[in-house]
Order: structure tokens, then C-alpha cells, then sequence
């Protein structure tokens, strides 16, 4: 994963995406969207959000969302106080 950045893991093919997010990405959450679950996880220095099928659990999309993003979507849903 040497080398690897925000923008050369954005142009990887899918299936390379998410073996790289499975195996050396940290996993943060999840949310719902329409018939969605969208995990979100950390890898390097970036963010990854993983949509998957509810209803196959087939992968349909991986991308990077930019950080102003990221907490418009999860962290407004966490509560501090749930993590002490």
C-alpha cells in the first residue's frame, strides 16, 4: 500500500478497492440509504464509504467522500456521551 493516496485509490477498479478497504482499512460505522447499507471506514489518511445492497449484499459502489461530507452524514448521529 506504499504510495498509495486519495486519488490513486479512486481510480482502482472495484473489486481491488474494496479488497484494499477490507484488509487494511479501519472501520468506523455504517448508515442506511434508500435500500442501502454504506459503510464508513478509514484508510490512511482518507475517508471510504463502501454502499452495499440490503437486500444481496452486493457491492455497488465505493467512493471517497470529502470530510465535510463525512461529518454532515455520521457525526451528527454520534453521541459523545454513548462512548464513555
Amino acid at each position: 500500500m506504499y504510495g498509495l493516496n486519495k486519488e490513486k485509490y479512486q481510480n482502482l477498479p472495484l473489486a481491488l478497492k474494496y479488497k484494499i478497504v477490507e484488509e487494511k482499512g479501519n472501520y468506523i460505522t455504517r448508515r442506511r440509504h434508500l435500500t442501502y447499507n454504506v459503510e464508513l471506514f478509514e484508510l490512511r489518511d482518507f475517508y471510504v464509504e463502501v454502499g452495499r445492497s440490503m437486500a444481496t449484499n452486493q457491492i455497488y459502489w465505493i467512493t471517497c467522500p470529502e470530510n465535510d461530507y463525512v461529518y454532515d452524514k455520521y457525526l451528527q448521529h454520534i453521541k459523545v456521551e454513548e462512548l464513555f
